[in-house]
């Protein structure tokens, strides 16, 4: 269990044509915040620190059905990136334009096999 602050790790996994986007469901101990006017963002780099090198993939979104159930969308129609591992963060923005960093982790990018024509 995260403490207040504290980044959560969240490695995730997905193929070269995945473009479904990412739901998260935010709460605390099992209670889901009311996420009206809240947004999330997602920036992919190749380097962890993300300074030495452009991202290579951002996307953000909003609310997910009812602002109640306490859930962010995130964008993923246009994600198209190469296999290979990358470094991701996700960052929460409330009504209020608080932001923070929420989580990070690896991004890791897997070759999918291609239907024929």
């Amino acid at each position: 269990m995260a403490t207040y602050g504290e980044i959560i790790v969240c490695d995730i996994k997905r193929s070269t044509l995945d473009t479904d986007a990412i739901i998260l469901t935010l709460g605390k101990q099992g209670v889901v915040f009311d996420v009206t006017g809240w947004t999330a963002e997602i920036t992919i780099n190749v380097t962890k620190d993300g300074l030495t090198e452009p991202n290579v993939f951002e996307a953000s979104g909003g609310v997910y059905g009812d602002p109640l159930n306490g859930q962010l969308e995130i964008d993923m129609s246009s994600f198209a990136l190469a296999a290979g591992k990358y470094y991701h963060d996700i960052r929460i923005i409330d009504a209020l334009s608080r932001g923070r960093e929420s989580l990070a982790g690896s991004f890791t990018v897997t070759q999918r096999i291609e239907k024929a024509p």
